[in-house]
């Protein structure tokens, strides 16, 4: 069964796809995903063109754990958002 990742503070800096993927805002020019002891466990800058992504993995590739994180939404010439967040 593939993992559901549900915002605990609804936002309108992510948006949900089919197969749990997330998509940040165009304007976002830096993700991070932070564990409950805040260490980063991915990120992602923003790339001309691309959409940034997020498919459920830490930076190495591997799924990530259940449990609660942490998304900082970084965007240019703005104090960064936080998002709560849980995977389940």
């Amino acid at each position: 069964m593939a993992p559901a990742y549900i915002p605990t503070n609804p936002s309108h800096h992510v948006r949900t796809h089919p197969g749990n993927v997330l998509e940040f805002r165009p304007e976002a020019s830096d993700i991070t995903l932070l564990d409950r002891r805040g260490k980063a466990v991915w990120r992602q800058l923003r790339r001309e063109g691309e959409p940034i992504l997020w498919q459920g993995v830490d930076q190495m590739g591997n799924k990530v754990d259940n449990g609660h994180y942490v998304l900082r939404i970084q965007y240019p010439d703005q104090q960064p958002v936080y998002v709560p967040f849980i995977v389940m």
